[in-house]
């Protein structure tokens, strides 16, 4: 039985919700792929002084065998300008690169069982690689504002490099394993890490030039440490997994320039009960951004599930939409945002073997027209939402009783209409959408089970 749920569309409304394809808005998007007969991976991102892409991760293809460091120089097009490999005969990769501040580029990883940082110029040439057998593989590092290099290695050490690559200065900070650096103001520092004690947790803390601490923020819910990030002079934001269910949870907090707590998403009960509660997830965010208004993206995966998700965060940490992209197997894990809220993404495509390395040139809202975004998806809320055009209608199908919300929302997230909450039994679903202005909206179905988003287009 079909049920009706609402009252009639005015006879002199006409609206049109369409499942955009191709807009406008993507005439400056493009997703590419890049590698050879084996497996390629971008690890990161970043937009260098000229505006050029920079990609370091690691390639099968190329090289002097096993799995080698591979950095990519890439156009705004996504037009290769140079690529090289790095390494031996082992299994080498790098996981973090930056630009230098005379302009050239440094990167830090494995070489195989040896942790390193190097130096290369523009081009792409190396000016210098230094190695430390004692640590297997270097987990982050920062430049300094004299142009010294700051290392860490996933243990209580901290390695002090100067331009030349030269160790100058080695910190022993006790009880502590050490996976982020972040260097500000005038030689103090920012690290994220564990507690290395009998049911120690997650830590960030805050040093002098000496390595004296100044303060520590500790949380006992971090389980996986993902990403830490500066987002202003006073404010810092960090990432990692819980545990819930035998799933991870990806979580997000913000601590402002003297440690103190301004939000967490990822803790509340409706968040744990609608990635948790009722379906077993392995939800991981890899990377974080502000946008020019002050707004977070985060990029991460469902690895079980097999699709990648994009999560937009408002300034007090409340989700303002989030995306999740399907059996595509493309995978970000490392993004930047330029001026007009454009996004470009590094990561890698696992449809069919080998896997590639992918780099994406998204809109505003993490499109970049090639997913074909329709507004019926396989769906986590254990229901299934269509459009009918000609109709103005969606159309739910509920396979088991929930409480369902549908919400819509414009481009700048703030919510404009909700068509539809309340308890629905197994059944079909009529839904009018009555909403008169011309535009891009998304829509959210929200359920015990999970939650789906869309984008669409409505044309009077």
């Amino acid at each position: 039985m079909m049920e009706y749920l609402g009252g009639k569309l005015k006879p002199i409304m006409m609206i049109i919700l369409m499942v955009i394809l191709v807009i406008p808005a993507f005439s400056n998007t493009w997703q590419r792929t890049y590698g050879g007969s084996g497996d390629e991976c971008g690890n990161c991102i970043i937009q260098d002084s000229e505006g050029y892409y920079v990609i370091a991760g690691y390639t099968n293809s190329f090289g002097a065998g096993g799995k080698d460091i591979w950095v990519l120089k890439v156009d705004s097009l996504g037009d290769t300008i140079w690529t090289r490999t790095y390494g031996g005969s082992g299994d080498d990769e790098a996981y973090k690169i930056l630009e230098t501040q005379d302009n050239g580029y440094s990167f830090c990883g494995n070489l195989a069982d040896t942790s390193f940082i190097s130096k290369i110029d523009q081009n792409g040439n190396l000016i210098w690689c230094s190695k430390f057998p004692s640590f297997s593989c270097a987990q982050d590092m920062d430049e300094c504002s004299n142009g010294d290099f700051m290392l860490v290695f996933g243990d209580n050490h901290i390695l002090k490099l100067n331009q030349l690559g030269d160790s100058v200065d080695i910190f022993l900070i006790n009880n502590y394993r050490i996976y982020g650096i972040i260097s500000f103001n005038i030689n103090e520092f920012i690290t994220i890490g564990w507690a290395d004690t009998f049911c120690g947790g997650l830590n960030v803390k805050k040093f002098d030039s000496l390595f004296q601490e100044q303060w520590n923020y500790e949380s006992h819910y971090g389980e996986v440490i993902y990403d830490l990030e500066q987002i202003s002079d006073s404010e810092f934001v960090f990432m990692y997994g819980w545990d819930y269910l035998y799933g991870y949870v990806g979580s997000v907090t913000k601590l402002d320039i003297d440690g103190n707590l301004i939000w967490i998403y990822g803790h509340s009960d409706q968040h744990k009960q609608n990635r948790g509660a009722k379906i077993v997830v392995d939800e991981i965010f890899l990377d974080i951004k502000m946008t020019n208004d002050n707004d977070y993206v985060i990029c991460g995966y469902y690895p079980e599930q097999g699709y990648r998700c994009l999560l937009k965060l408002n300034d007090s940490g409340q989700g303002i939409w989030e995306q999740l992209h399907y059996n595509d197997w493309y995978y970000y894990k490392s993004l930047q945002i330029f001026d007009n809220d454009q996004m470009v993404f590094t990561g890698w495509k696992n449809r069919h073997s080998p896997i590639d390395l992918l780099i994406a040139m998204t809109d505003s809202v993490g499109y970049t027209g090639v997913e074909e975004p329709t507004i019926s998806n396989p769906s986590p809320s254990n229901s299934i939402l269509t459009y009918n055009q000609t109709e103005r209608t969606f159309y739910l199908t509920v396979n088991t009783e929930s409480p369902i919300s549908l919400k819509i929302y414009d481009l700048q997230g703030r919510l404009i209409d909700t068509p539809l909450s309340g308890i629905l039994t197994p059944g079909d679903y009529q839904i009018p959408f009555r909403y008169e202005r011309s535009g891009i909206y998304f829509y959210r179905l929200e359920s015990s089970y999970g939650t789906e988003t869309g984008k669409f287009m409505v044309v009077r």
